[in-house]
């Protein structure tokens, strides 16, 4: 599913194959959640066939479509203005969110069709002011854990720093009363 922010036609658009490929960046972004509250969000952006950069970072108390919002709003506020960018995404709340959802959420005053305040308006706002900045950003959604390995770079970035996150909580739960304990 492509989805174009921009008012670029679709018979414009470019494609991973085009032969203008270096020069669009491609965004692989991902979050991690584990309860209680322990998450993590991480991206990758891509040019050509390499990684250019990409980062990490645990957060608490968060959910995860919070984490999948911050991956994306990361990894656009670490690009330059001006960029052509397609941002890869296995969180299908994510792409429709920021390619159609946020149109009708506006015109209602960021009130869902159920009544209810937009969740994650923030960061939706937030991201929509960094595709602003660019030449043109599209949102595609890929299947995660099909093999598309810079998807799979992320997810595994998202869940180490999830995995430390919740080790660096449950170190600092307090021990079960030895009555409890067998």
């Amino acid at each position: 599913m492509t989805a174009p922010v921009s008012s670029e036609s679709k018979t414009d658009q470019e494609t991973p194959t085009s032969s203008k490929r270096k020069s669009i960046k491609f965004i692989y972004a991902d979050g991690s959640f584990r309860p209680p509250h322990c998450g993590a969000w991480a991206y990758v952006v891509v040019q050509g066939h390499r990684a250019q950069r990409y980062a990490a970072e645990a957060v608490e108390t968060t959910s995860i479509n919070q984490m999948e919002l911050r991956a994306i709003l990361n990894a656009l506020k670490s690009l330059p203005s001006g960029e052509t960018v397609v941002v890869r995404s296995d969180s299908m709340y994510c792409v429709k969110a920021l390619s159609f959802w946020w149109k009708g959420w506006k015109k209602q005053d960021w009130i869902t069709a159920a009544g209810e305040p937009v969740k994650n308006r923030s960061f939706i706002e937030d991201i929509l002011a960094e595709v602003k900045r660019m030449k043109n950003v599209s949102f595609q959604h890929v299947y995660g854990h099909k093999g598309d390995k810079f998807n799979e770079f992320v997810d595994t970035l998202a869940q180490v720093e999830t995995w430390k996150m919740r080790q660096k909580w449950l170190a600092e739960q307090p021990a079960p009363p030895q009555s409890l304990i067998l």
